[in-house]
């Protein structure tokens, strides 16, 4: 049970990178979808790259990490999964993006963000390319 649970968790922390990566290439696309333009979408990826720069000036490590790692080590397992679905998971979460090109990442994105929120604010009328004008929501 500790691995599904560890495996669950692994998910949701790729999730996450994913709603920050994903959710800026949104951002800077020149044809926003319309929930680009949205308030709480905009906030909540705004507060969720600056807990991960929270944690890199503070230097605390990742809840995610801590409980991951707690939950496969129980038994005495080793911290990252070597094997199978586990596996894969902690390849992709510890093994294919350096740690400091992320922390560059995120600091790079935490000053981006907020000049973004200025130059294409949520909840404006966009323009497309075609000339036509869309409403926000």
């Amino acid at each position: 049970m500790p691995d599904v649970a560890a495996n669950l968790l692994a998910l949701l922390h790729i999730g996450y990178f994913l709603f920050i990566v994903l959710g800026t290439v949104a951002i800077l696309h020149p044809r926003r979808p319309w929930w680009v333009r949205n308030w709480t979408f905009r906030l909540t990826h705004l507060l969720a790259v600056y807990i991960v720069l929270a944690e890199n000036v503070l230097h605390l490590p990742c809840p995610l990490n801590v409980v991951q790692w707690s939950l496969r080590s129980t038994g005495g397992r080793p911290q990252e999964a070597g094997e199978g679905v586990s596996g894969l998971l902690d390849w992709l979460l510890f093994h294919t993006i350096p740690g400091d090109l992320l922390n560059v990442m995120y600091l790079g994105l935490g000053i981006l963000l907020p000049v973004l929120m200025v130059m294409a604010p949520p909840g404006r009328r966009s323009v497309a390319p075609d000339g036509a004008q869309h409403q926000t929501r």
